[in-house]
């Protein structure tokens, strides 16, 4: 076999790494703007995310191909929605 990886392990692997970025990116919106109860929720949630993925890798390294493709995933579509909400919002305040 090519490539050693079960299906269902691969798709929770992609999923996890994709959501840990989403979570990412709102903890650091979060701990930006100084709300620190929701940014510290936010952390616990990326570590177990994060520990999910490592423990799921650490005995087969083919597992970080969907992590890796699922990191990526996430962080494009959440800094995409970002983009598109933040032009939404310039657009309604220049309405009269």
């Amino acid at each position: 076999m090519i490539f050693p990886l079960d299906p269902l392990k691969a798709l929770l692997v992609f999923l996890g790494a994709g959501l840990a970025d989403v979570v990412w990116a709102l903890y650091i919106r979060r701990a930006g703007e100084g709300r620190a109860a929701s940014a510290g929720f936010l952390s616990m949630i990326i570590i177990l995310f994060g520990a999910y993925i490592t423990i799921e890798y650490v005995d087969n390294h083919w597992y970080l191909l969907p992590a890796v493709i699922g990191a990526f995933i996430g962080t494009y579509f959440t800094v995409k929605a970002d983009k598109k909400n933040a032009d939404n919002i310039r657009i309604a305040r220049k309405l009269p």
